[in-house]
C-alpha cells in the first residue's frame, strides 16, 4: 500500500508529516530532505516578503529622516536614531512616527507625544555629544 501511495505521490496526505505543496512528489525515503526544502522556500518566502515591504516604506522612513536632518542639523545616522528613540519611546510604529514627521511638512501639526519624544531625543543626543567634565579648558579657537 505505502508503495502504490508513493508512486501517486499521495504518501504525505495519509501521514502525520506537515503537508506541504513539495511534499506530495516526495517518496516517503526521502520525506525528510523535502521537508527541509520545504521550510528553505518557506523562509525565502518570508525573507521575500519582508524585502518588499522594506522597499515600500523605506522611501518614507529616508524623508522622515531628512526632515530631521534639516530641522535640527544632524546627521543622517543621528537623525534615524532620533527617529527610533521617539518610536520606542511613543510605543509607536517608526513608519507611523516617519508618517507623522513628513506631514508636518505640509503644514500638519505633530502630535503632542511625538513632538516631546523628538525634543527629549535630540535633547539626549546633544548631551551625549557634548563632554560631560565641563572642568577641562575649552579648545583654542
Amino acid at each position: 500500500m505505502q508503495r502504490l501511495l508513493s508512486a501517486s505521490g499521495t504518501w504525505p496526505l495519509f501521514t502525520l508529516q506537515r503537508r506541504t505543496p513539495g511534499l506530495l512528489a516526495c517518496a516517503p525515503e526521502t520525506i525528510a530532505a523535502c521537508q527541509e526544502d520545504a521550510l528553505d522556500d518557506e523562509d525565502l518566502r518570508t525573507e521575500v516578503v519582508q524585502l518588499r515591504r522594506a522597499m515600500q516604506t523605506r522611501p518614507l522612513i529616508d524623508q522622515a529622516t531628512g526632515v530631521l536632518m534639516a530641522t535640527f542639523s544632524l546627521t543622517a545616522e543621528d537623525a534615524f536614531h532620533v527617529l527610533v528613540a521617539v518610536s520606542q519611546n511613543t510605543n509607536t510604529k517608526l513608519l507611523r512616527v516617519a508618517e507623522d514627521l513628513v506631514s508636518t511638512v505640509g503644514g500638519e501639526p505633530l502630535p503632542d507625544a511625538v513632538q516631546q519624544q523628538v525634543a527629549a531625543a535630540v535633547t539626549a543626543l546633544r548631551a551625549a555629544a557634548t563632554p560631560s567634565d565641563s572642568s577641562q579648558p575649552a579648545p583654542p579657537v
